[in-house]
């Protein structure tokens, strides 16, 4: 299943994730990028609470971000993607 996330709490330097909790869901990871990069930054790849704050970004750069659900041997994994542009 996939968690629906959005960014909120936008400074020039970061901001905060969070998503929808998935049933059977063992984790989370959280991955980023500049919208113009090709190679996403690995944030989490383990987070087992529906929120995450990133740091240290580029002040009026638009980001896109991804939350990735790890199932364990419950099943498939799915991802959610968004953007934000940081103040």
């Amino acid at each position: 299943m996939h968690p629906f996330a959005i960014a909120s709490a936008i400074t020039s330097s970061g901001a905060t994730v969070s998503w929808t909790a998935v049933s059977g869901a063992v984790s989370y990871a959280i991955d980023y990028k500049l919208n113009s990069a090709t190679t996403w930054t690995s944030a989490a790849t383990a987070n087992t609470t529906t929120t995450f704050t990133l740091s240290g970004l580029i002040a009026g750069t638009l980001y896109d971000y991804r939350v990735s659900t790890n199932c364990g041997t419950n099943g498939a994994s799915g991802f959610s993607a968004a953007q934000f542009t940081t103040a």
